[in-house]
């Protein structure tokens, strides 16, 4: 973890975290259609009032403030609230999925299949992601949700704002998979 002090080009490192993950197969038999994937709750000050979004050309996934202003008493960030954001160095970024903090079919994964389907950007109820809106009852599969870039007010660019969509608890994931792992491999991601 690194929280540097500087004013020069090393900025970049301030208020980082790297986790290094090795996951393996310890069993006599191939695991087909694994996923790995990391969840993060963003809760950028404010937690009621975030957006997500994604850049797969960067492997990245991202959490920002839904306006300029993020108060909640001594929570919030005030005018100017930051973003966070997510890469994996190592590993292509092949999904990012998200969901709302409620129970509805977009929103928390209570079931093993929930969990397993947002890995591979499906709704909890088997639906996959789909381009515009919220991403859920589209016509347009994709793997990655809100890839548009949130300052680009152009309409063709898939993101929240642009979309009108309602502020919330956002939680978000980035997934690699699938892929086959045999009997006594490893697949590290950093």
């Amino acid at each position: 973890a690194y929280n540097r002090a500087t004013d020069g080009p090393e900025d970049w490192l301030n208020d980082v975290l790297f986790l290094d993950y090795t996951l393996f197969n310890k069993g006599k038999s191939a695991l087909s259609d694994t996923y790995l994937g990391m969840w993060l709750d963003w809760d950028i000050g404010e937690f009621r009032d975030d957006y997500i979004g994604c850049d797969s050309t960067r492997d990245m996934w991202f959490g920002y403030n839904a306006d300029n202003l993020d108060s909640y008493f001594s929570y919030g960030y005030g005018v100017s609230p930051p973003a966070m954001g997510a890469t994996w160095l190592n590993q292509p970024l092949q999904h990012h999925m998200y969901w709302s903090n409620d129970f509805t079919v977009t929103g928390n994964p209570t079931l093993p299949e929930h969990y397993y389907n947002y890995l591979a950007s499906q709704w909890k109820d088997g639906l996959p992601l789909t381009e515009g809106g919220t991403g859920y009852g589209g016509t347009v599969p994709t793997n990655f949700a809100f890839p548009g870039n949130p300052v680009d007010a152009s309409p063709t660019e898939w993101h929240e704002a642009n979309e009108g969509n309602t502020a919330g608890d956002r939680k978000a994931l980035g997934s690699i998979g699938p892929f086959t792992m045999l009997p006594l491999e490893s697949k590290c991601a950093q």
